[in-house]
């Protein structure tokens, strides 16, 4: 039988983050539900290269390469012992189809593997392929400055030099990442069978500064768990003893400092009805020190069925995040009946204002400030949302795996 086989950055047993869970969840459903052989290939998280069985899937760790050396060098670099290496696991496996989630610490130069009869898939869930600081902002100490995309590339130079100095000129740096965006647009036209994005927002917004045949492209939104159900609790009236939750720890582009801008300028009597806030992500001991509040309660990473148990258990998610594609901490909340605030980021549309929750500008504590107490002042708002929230529709991960096998189906025929 033939293999179908995920190129990720990693895998939940070494990162839980959202591509390597999503990733991970679609080759688990594939093989569980359609009985398709499937292997990973990830970039080696500790350096050492050879392949491991989790949770009964085949998972092969290579060479880890430098993100900064693949975007600007990789189509300049001799890659042929590498490739090489994909190319005898690819065939020790029989790989009809790679299914590429990303590129980060990978080459590019494993898409011209479809000139050996290897079916490619591109799922992009990010935006590392149009930036080479994979999040599109510059972050000056607590200062973010949001990325309006990477036109005119003298920008992204800027940016280059601003964040990282060196004695590089800004001529070499402008042709260096000139042809970054020539050489994946070649790859993606010429190379890729199918490209999937998770939302046609993202979608649109990518294609702007990478041209992508429109027949090649499909949307699969990431699905949640349908296990979620058995953790729904909704909101029930109340005045006081409030519950929030922020979720993604001391991550800057998370946005905590939004969130503790937003509380410190609460005035008393309002802040007073909030009982705590439960942080959930790693941070640091620093972090924790610096964001000293007596109503914060840290979490640290959770186990799944923990992290859905504190989402359950809240009256409010809080996400103020700078940027993300989808975000499916957010669809997880409302799929189990908790209203979320969050920023007017791509994949946030899901929420519609004083129906399932709020969104805000990105960055704006004062508009945070006021959704808040917005709510503090009118409980029964959390309840209703809460209603509603149950009845928003959450693709779920059912729907995901049909769709990728719709994908896979497609390119066998």
């Amino acid at each position: 039988m033939s293999t179908i086989v995920y190129l990720v950055h990693s895998i939940p047993k070494y990162e839980k983050s959202g591509t390597p869970i999503a990733a991970w969840r679609v080759a688990k459903g594939v093989k569980e539900k359609y009985n398709q052989n499937v292997a990973f290939i990830i970039p080696s998280p500790d350096g050492e290269e050879g392949k491991e069985k989790v949770d009964d899937i085949l998972v092969y760790k290579v060479k880890r390469i430098d993100w900064h050396e693949n975007f600007f060098h990789d189509f300049d670099i001799d890659r042929e012992t590498y490739i090489r290496k994909i190319k005898n696991i690819l065939k020790e496996v029989n790989c009809n189809i790679l299914h590429i989630y990303n590129l980060v610490f990978s080459s590019y130069q494993v898409m011209k593997l479809r000139k050996e009869g290897i079916r490619i898939v591109r799922t992009i869930t990010h935006t590392e392929d149009i930036c080479f600081n994979v999040d599109p902002f510059v972050k000056v100490g607590d200062k973010i400055e949001i990325c309006s995309g990477p036109d005119p590339i003298a920008k992204c130079a800027c940016h280059y030099k601003q964040m990282y100095g060196g004695n590089n000129l800004m001529e070499f740096i402008i042709k260096k990442i000139s042809k970054h965006f020539t050489s994946v647009e070649l790859l993606y036209s010429n190379f890729c069978d199918i490209i999937t994005f998770t939302n046609e927002e993202f979608a649109k917004y990518f294609t702007n500064y990478v041209n992508i045949p429109r027949d090649v492209i499909r949307i699969i939104p990431h699905g949640v768990e349908n296990k979620l159900e058995k953790y729904i609790l909704p909101n029930m009236p109340k005045n006081e003893g409030f519950r929030f939750l922020y979720l993604g720890g001391d991550n800057f582009r998370k946005g905590f400092v939004i969130l503790d801008n937003a509380l410190n300028s609460l005035n008393g009597e309002l802040f007073n009805k909030i009982k705590e806030i439960t942080i959930v992500g790693k941070t640091t001991k620093e972090f924790r020190e610096r964001f000293n509040n007596d109503k914060y309660m840290f979490k640290g990473v959770l186990p799944e069925e923990e992290l859905y148990n504190e989402i359950s258990n809240a009256d409010l998610v809080i996400l103020p995040t700078f940027f993300e594609t989808y975000n499916i901490s957010l669809r997880e909340a409302i799929k189990l009946g908790k209203p979320v605030i969050t920023t007017k980021t791509f994949g946030s549309n899901i929420v519609v204002d004083g129906y399932n929750g709020f969104r805000f500008d990105i960055g704006d504590s004062l508009q945070l400030k006021n959704i808040i107490e917005l709510i503090l002042s009118n409980p029964q708002i959390l309840v209703d949302m809460s209603k509603n929230c149950l009845n928003t529709h959450i693709t779920d991960i059912e729907e995901e795996i049909k769709l990728f096998m719709k994908v896979y189906n497609e390119l066998k025929d």
